[in-house]
């Protein structure tokens, strides 16, 4: 009745806007009132964190999809009834970590949101924790086109986003009582991280074929694995033959751009997705307002081909951008009767209307296309050599690593600190150019300490041979620049930038800190890649300078 009764006084006062209800608790048939229910007023620990998984899948299968909670918990159970902070074990790191832990998994929920009896900002908890969760709320924004097609999906059929394994898999024995990891849709797998000062976690993985979000490494169905999980990172993994369609980088959903579309395919067989969109905000889709976008992609031996039809032209993207974790080498990339044009650099690509890019080191092909029309020619990509196999010891468990902080590029000329390298336009942020055999991940030991060099802070360490960092750079002007490393260690080390512009390599023989010059290079305008590579030896780092000349 309370439910009901908001609902019919909010429509009694905008009866052509969509209600939004936020109601603390209910029974199946609440849905009805275009209500979302939250878990209570729970506590702030992780048996309570643990508690919420199997809690939201049990809601959302039975019948109430709209699911969310408060993230971080609303009270302390273990708190000092006299600290008004109210937060776990009266502390402010351990209770940053849940935090952070508890915001991975909303994330990943119908709706993520925080409410907390207490201090709840991010930044109240520093900015290392800031910066770590904002990727994962930059990350559901762009995934909104994902989410509200789903929002559709539920809305026709009663199908919810978040769901059980057992709800796409019942015939696997295997999933019938897993309650610490769920699917987001059909295409993506997460598994929350629900312990406290855990760095791994055991997934199981149903069936077919499923990638890492973060490295790309493949894992094979029906098994389980140990998987890497740092504090800043939640373990997502994507379906082979799965279609994502994600929006441009925003910070609030009606400034999302849908002429622009961004779609990320795995190739598995033939696997489609339907993307929707209206209004988002009136009743118009009632009056078939709304434009469904239909796209097919089909993996064949000798090519991988994409179809795209739009069912009217309302919402239609008009930018095309693909984002296909290929099987194969691209060798001819054809738009219909046009062949597109192959260009040398990610950055070139993106100054063009049409053409394709191939980043052979994480073997993903990215195409961009700008066409209106209701059914786009077929793409065509010509396979040459395959380039991912099966993993030659399955059961081999992982591992470790180290997952960077995410930040906006850096405008040159600028100091950084290293601690704040970023994953080069979220690909990984650090590799080796040796692997060790039988490896899933990097065995590296880099990792963040606090430094004891002037000024304080953090610094990276443990930067060995054949290892480097990366940090997308946006030079505000063309020109020569000088760059500064302020560096603890013994070896060789260097720079590039783009992989193409390369500074001497310096040797460095210091048992304290010490400030190298890493000499002058000239850079163009515009965003980029910086690389700082270690040849030999193993080094900290605290930060990297790039002065205008």
């Amino acid at each position: 009745m309370n439910t009901k009764l908001y609902n019919e006084i909010t429509l009694e006062h905008n009866p052509d806007k969509r209600p939004f209800i936020l109601t603390r608790t209910g029974t199946a048939g609440i849905q009805k009132y275009n209500v979302s229910i939250w878990s209570g007023d729970v506590f702030s620990d992780y048996k309570t964190l643990a508690a919420h998984i199997p809690e939201a899948l049990n809601t959302t299968m039975s019948g109430i999809p709209m699911w969310t909670s408060d993230s971080g918990g609303f009270m302390s159970s273990t708190s000092n009834s006299a600290d008004n902070r109210n937060i776990y074990k009266n502390d402010a790191a351990a209770h940053a970590a849940l935090y952070e832990r508890w915001l991975q998994f909303a994330a990943f929920c119908p709706v993520m949101r925080v409410h907390h009896a207490g201090q709840s900002s991010p930044f109240v908890f520093g900015e290392m924790l800031t910066n770590n969760i904002a990727h994962y709320v930059r990350l559901r924004y762009r995934l909104i086109p994902y989410i509200y097609s789903y929002s559709y999906l539920t809305h026709t059929t009663g199908e919810p986003i978040m769901r059980a394994l057992v709800f796409d898999y019942p015939n696997d024995k295997n999933v019938l009582d897993i309650r610490d990891e769920f699917l987001f849709g059909k295409e993506i797998l997460v598994a929350p991280v629900t312990t406290e000062k855990v760095t791994e976690r055991t997934v199981y993985f149903p069936e077919g074929e499923w990638y890492d979000w973060d490295y790309g490494y493949r894992y094979e169905g029906r098994k389980s694995y140990t998987v890497y999980a740092p504090q800043n990172r939640i373990p997502v993994f994507v379906r082979g033959g799965s279609i994502i369609p994600m929006a441009e980088q925003t910070y609030n959903t009606k400034d999302i751009d849908r002429q622009k579309i961004n779609l990320v395919i795995y190739p598995k067989g033939t696997c489609s997705f339907t993307l929707y969109a209206d209004d988002g905000i009136s009743y118009e889709f009632e009056k078939n307002n709304f434009t469904e976008t239909f796209i097919k992609c089909c993996e064949e031996k000798d090519c991988t081909k994409i179809n795209v039809t739009n069912s009217n032209l309302l919402y239609s993207p008009e930018e095309y951008s693909f984002e296909i974790h290929v099987n194969a080498k691209p060798v001819k990339v054809a738009f219909g009767s046009t062949e597109l044009t192959n260009y040398g650099y990610k950055n070139m690509l993106k100054n063009t209307e049409t053409g394709w890019y191939y980043d052979e080191f994480n073997s993903v092909l990215y195409i961009k296309i700008k066409t209106n029309a209701e059914k786009l020619d077929e793409l065509v990509v010509s396979n040459g050599a395959a380039v991912r196999k099966a993993a030659e010891n399955a059961d081999i468990e992982a591992v470790t690593g180290q997952i960077p902080f995410i930040l906006p590029p850096a405008s040159v000329p600028c100091r950084m600190n290293c601690v704040n390298f970023d994953r080069g336009g979220e690909g990984v942020a650090f590799h080796k150019t040796e692997t060790t055999a039988n490896e899933l991940y990097r065995t590296d030991g880099v990792e963040i300490e606090l430094s004891d060099d002037t000024g304080a802070g953090y610094n990276v360490k443990n930067l060995g041979k054949s290892e480097w960092l990366e940090y997308t750079i946006n030079v505000c002007e063309s020109g020569s620049y000088r760059m500064e490393l302020r560096v603890q260690g013994t070896g060789t080390i260097g720079a590039d930038f783009d992989m193409q512009t390369t500074l001497p390599k310096i040797t460095v023989d210091e048992s304290r800190w010490n400030t190298v010059d890493l000499g002058t290079v000239k850079l163009s305008a515009g965003e980029q890649v910086l690389r700082i590579f270690v040849h030999d030896g193993c080094f900290r780092l605290n930060w990297t300078e790039i002065i205008k000349e």
